[in-house]
This record gives C-alpha cells, sequence and structure tokens, in this order.
C-alpha cells in the first residue's frame, strides 16, 4: 500500500520571515514611487527658479509701472529709431542685450546738423544713407527718454516692434534689462501682474 507524502510542515520562524517579506513589498513600492516623485519635483523647481532675460520698458514717474516686456537673449540687438524734431531727419540708436544692462553700439543718423549727436571723423563711417558713430559698446544700465508724437519713436528688438502708441505724450520712458524667475515670467505673460523691479530700478524718478 503506497504511503501518501508526508507535508513538511513550515516553523514559526519561516513563516514570521515570509510575513515581514510581505510587510516589506508595500515599503518598496511607495518608496519608488515618492523617490522619483520628489526628484521630479525638486527639479521642476529648480527649473521654475532659474532667471530668464526680458527687455523691459516701465514708467518711472508711475510708480515704475511695467507697460511691456520681451523676453531677450543677451547678444540680441534692440534700435531705438526717432526722427529728430528739429532737422527732421531719423536717427536710430543701435544697443545690444548683455547680462546688466545693454551695450551702445552705435548711433546712425541721415545727417548731421543742430541738436544731432556729435560724429567723431575717427569713430564715424558712412554705410548707404546712414553716417554711422561706433560708441563703443558702452555698457549703460538703462535708456531713458520722454516720448513725444513729433519724433515718432519706434522699439525693436529682434523682428518684434514693441507698441508705445498706447502711451500718453510726454512719459518718462525707461527701457532697461532684468532677470525675473521663470515663474514670474510665467506669471507675467498669464495675465497674473508683473514681478518686482530689482534692485534700485524700483524708485521713483520725480
Amino acid at each position: 500500500m503506497a504511503k501518501e507524502p508526508q507535508r513538511q510542515s513550515k516553523s514559526p520562524g519561516s513563516l514570521a520571515a515570509q510575513a515581514d517579506r510581505r510587510k516589506k513589498l508595500p515599503r518598496l513600492s511607495l518608496k519608488l514611487i515618492i523617490i522619483p516623485a520628489v526628484a521630479a519635483f525638486l527639479a521642476v523647481t529648480a527649473l521654475v527658479m532659474q532667471p530668464i532675460t526680458a527687455l523691459t520698458i516701465r514708467l518711472p514717474r508711475e510708480k515704475n509701472r511695467l507697460v511691456e516686456a520681451v523676453k531677450a537673449s543677451t547678444g540680441e540687438q534692440l534700435f531705438l529709431t526717432y526722427r529728430h524734431s528739429v532737422e527732421k531727419t531719423k536717427v536710430q540708436g543701435v544697443f545690444e542685450v548683455a547680462g546688466k544692462g545693454l551695450l551702445n553700439l552705435a548711433t546712425k543718423m541721415e545727417s548731421v546738423g543742430t541738436g544731432l549727436p556729435n560724429t567723431s571723423p575717427e569713430r564715424t563711417t558712412r554705410q548707404g544713407k546712414w553716417l554711422v558713430v561706433d560708441e563703443g559698446k558702452k555698457l549703460l544700465p538703462n535708456i531713458r527718454f520722454f516720448l513725444s508724437p513729433i519724433n515718432q519713436t519706434q522699439l525693436t528688438i529682434g523682428r518684434k516692434a514693441l507698441d508705445l502708441n498706447s502711451l500718453k505724450s510726454g512719459s518718462l520712458l525707461v527701457i532697461g534689462v532684468e532677470h525675473p524667475s521663470l515663474a514670474a515670467w510665467l506669471k507675467y505673460i498669464a495675465g497674473f501682474g508683473p514681478w518686482t523691479p530689482q534692485g534700485g530700478q524700483n524708485e521713483e524718478v520725480h
């Protein structure tokens, strides 16, 4: 008569080990979820806190109100073109976006005359219709000027023309380079308000 195979009884120690392994599995699964999630959160936080470069137009006599901002890149050129009120000829300032302001590259004029920028022979060349004065890449913290319809002022960076038509005549404009965080920039373009300017840029001018 065949004997039935004997069932091996598990010791209390092996049962406890199996139970312990079953308890550890959910903990390991939880860690596999939490650790990547925390890492991703920290990476996104670090990203949105990174500064970006923006070209801004502010009104210092109106509590430094931000009226225009364009994302820019270091080395990108800015063109400020206006018609001279006396000579009625065009003048164009050429600037370059830098980390701490704007580099003054050149001043272009259609002619020389009363009230127009000085031309030094050693720094002036003729380029088509323009007399071009090399300004030597002087670093400017910002550009300030009063807006007048007589001057027909135009401001262009890259291929984008900044609209100045909505501003009232006689407004004092400050064009500068600012470095808000990516989070502040995204908030601004989403329509939730501008960021606070850094340093002395938020001082009012009287």
